[in-house]
């Protein structure tokens, strides 16, 4: 089973695909106030580094050390929501 977890600690992103715990990919970056921006385009790095596809992943997971008032968090948790929203529909 695949995860992908979005990791944020300040200004440090950390987007990592494990497979039944074991590390398949991860990709790391500073926030730059652009994370609705950029998101998709690293998505699609660790995806095809690890050479699966988005329907492979069971599950999206977040892990955030920053208060659920900040914007980036906000953007954050609604962007796995959204991946965990699409991956139902295509079920």
């Amino acid at each position: 089973m695949k995860t992908l977890r979005l990791k944020i600690e300040q200004k440090s992103i950390k987007l990592t695909l494990t497979e039944d715990q074991s590390l398949l990919v991860t990709q790391e970056w500073q926030d730059e106030n652009n994370l609705l921006e950029v998101f998709f385009d690293h998505l699609e790095t660790v995806i095809g580094a690890a050479d699966c596809k988005k329907y492979d992943i069971a599950t999206y997971e977040l892990d955030s050390d920053l208060a659920s008032g900040f914007t980036t968090q906000r953007i954050a948790a609604t962007l796995i929501r959204t991946l965990e929203y699409a991956k139902n529909q295509t079920l």
